[in-house]
């Protein structure tokens, strides 16, 4: 049964949750979607802390997504504090791109279902809709943020997500700035990597470590140097015609304890990443992510300690990097980095996996520290 106009008004946010979107904001929502599309549940962050809140989307075969409401407190420039005071509260949604996924990330939880199917551009924008309205619910600031690092892999999924990010990023239709909207990758391949030229929205990288041969043991789907991907990021970053959004690339590392956490894979990892820096002018945001626990992985997280030491290795090698540790949000609601998975079945979808990795063999550059 197709959306109707009414059913796309009352998905209209309350008071302070941000812009309204229209019915011609959404680019064919109510020709796209099926009415049980926008069904949402739930799940409050309980014991996660600062209100954190898991989305649950049903969509019209029976499967469902997840998304995460993220509020945040952000400084403010020194110029914007005596009119706004000295911090202004937001809030991000983190939302998704396929049901499942089949890059086979072994730390990951979503990786368990495999991927079922690609999400249609009108239901990665359902989110962000029925976040906007549930977050006015909930008493939470604004969604004013979007990230693309949910369940599923955004460049297995371009025909989706390119108009998707289109729509959000468009002044007409959802109004979300482009510095504002994150598509993070685990870049499948360099041509995937190029396909973002032009796109207006910041870029974040999977990379999780620099060592090829430890990495695709990581990312069992990972076939291609990270050299040659690292290329790719920087040819798509310097052609930008798009000041605004400047040269600036968030890569993100997974830590996880005796494995990728060392002084070695530090050192390793700054000397990857000073290409970037030194050769093409690019800005790098260092995002250490310490592992988040998504079942039964083998995996377990660092040390403070050692998450410390890591991002003090990296730093004192490569001073030129912004590095910043990424605190735990939601896990009391398992909605935190690399918890996200569902278990609705329905649609008869069928489950594509990567392929199964060989047991983990851990080389360790240099002296390590765990």
């Amino acid at each position: 049964m197709a959306l109707r106009p009414e059913a796309v008004e009352a998905l209209v946010p309350s008071a302070g949750a941000g812009p309204a979107p229209m019915l011609d904001e959404l680019g064919g929502l109510a020709g796209a979607l099926a009415v049980e599309s926008l069904e949402a549940s739930v799940q409050r962050g309980l014991g996660a802390g600062r209100g954190t809140a898991k989305l649950l989307l049903r969509l019209h075969d029976g499967l469902a997504v997840e998304s995460v409401l993220i509020p945040q407190v952000e400084a403010l420039p020194e110029r914007r504090q005596r009119r706004a005071g000295r911090r202004a509260s937001t809030t991000t949604i983190c939302v998704s791109s396929q049901v499942g996924c089949m890059q086979g990330c072994r730390f990951c939880k979503t990786a368990s279902m495999g991927l079922l199917r690609n999400l249609h551009p009108d239901e990665i924008l359902a989110q962000v809709v029925q976040g906007r309205r549930l977050a006015g619910e909930l008493g939470l600031p604004p969604v004013t943020n979007v990230v693309l690092m949910g369940m599923g892999e955004p460049l297995a999924n371009l025909a989706s997500v390119l108009p998707a990010v289109a729509a959000l990023t468009d002044s007409r239709r959802m109004a979300v700035g482009g510095k504002k909207v994150v598509i993070s990758t685990v870049a499948p391949s360099p041509g995937q990597v190029r396909a973002l030229a032009g796109l207006r929205c910041q870029l974040a990288w999977s990379l999780h470590c620099a060592d090829d041969a430890l990495r695709r043991q990581l990312v069992p789907s990972a076939r291609h140097p990270a050299a040659e991907l690292r290329e790719a990021f920087a040819e798509v970053l310097t052609a930008r015609q798009l000041p605004a959004l400047g040269r600036r690339l968030m890569v993100a590392v997974v830590l996880l304890r005796g494995v990728n956490d060392g002084a070695g894979h530090a050192r390793e990892l700054a000397g990857f990443l000073r290409p970037l820096v030194e050769a093409h002018s690019i800005t790098v945001l260092l995002d250490l992510i310490p592992y988040n626990d998504a079942g039964d992985t083998g995996f377990a997280r660092p040390a403070p300690e050692a998450v410390l030491a890591f991002k003090e290795e990296v730093w004192a090698a490569l001073p030129a990097l912004c590095i910043h540790v990424r605190h735990p949000r939601g896990e009391g609601a398992s909605a935190a980095c690399g918890q996200l998975a569902t278990t609705a079945g329905g649609g008869g979808g069928h489950s594509c996996r990567a392929p199964a990795p060989a047991p983990l063999e851990v080389a360790v550059p240099g002296d390590a520290m765990h």
